[in-house]
């Protein structure tokens, strides 16, 4: 297996909750991700911690989908960021190891880093 690192970064304004029936809220988001360098598109499912689900990428035609499986706590805190008049910012660092050519991309080793956006709506406009 081939050890790599990347980052998911998104924009929370960019997020929807998300349920359908029979599974738990989970918060889905469309940014960018970064692997070994190589920057592409992102969609990701950010869902609370569940026996049956881990985090993983998977390569799609110029970019990845998957799921980033997190804690109870930090669940409510990005579900908290969600719904507040704020904008944030949300970075999902991780490290990775991939195993064949057509396999997900285990995540390992998530950091989450959330943090308010610089840009105001009164720096936007100014």
């Amino acid at each position: 297996m081939t050890t790599v690192s990347g980052i998911l970064s998104f924009d929370l304004a960019d997020t929807n909750l998300e349920q359908h029936p029979g599974e738990a809220i989970s918060l889905f988001s469309s940014g960018r991700v970064e692997i070994e360098g190589q920057e592409s598109w992102a969609e990701v499912r950010i869902v609370r911690h569940a026996d049956d689900l881990s985090s993983h990428l998977t390569a799609q035609p110029g970019g990845w989908r998957g799921v980033v499986v997190v804690s109870e706590e930090w669940f409510g805190i990005l579900q908290n960021a969600f719904l507040a008049p704020q904008t944030f910012l949300l970075n999902i660092a991780f490290g990775g190891e991939a195993g064949a050519a057509d396999a997900p991309l285990a995540l390992k080793d998530i950091a989450l880093t959330l943090m308010r956006s610089a840009a105001t709506t009164e720096e936007s406009a100014a």
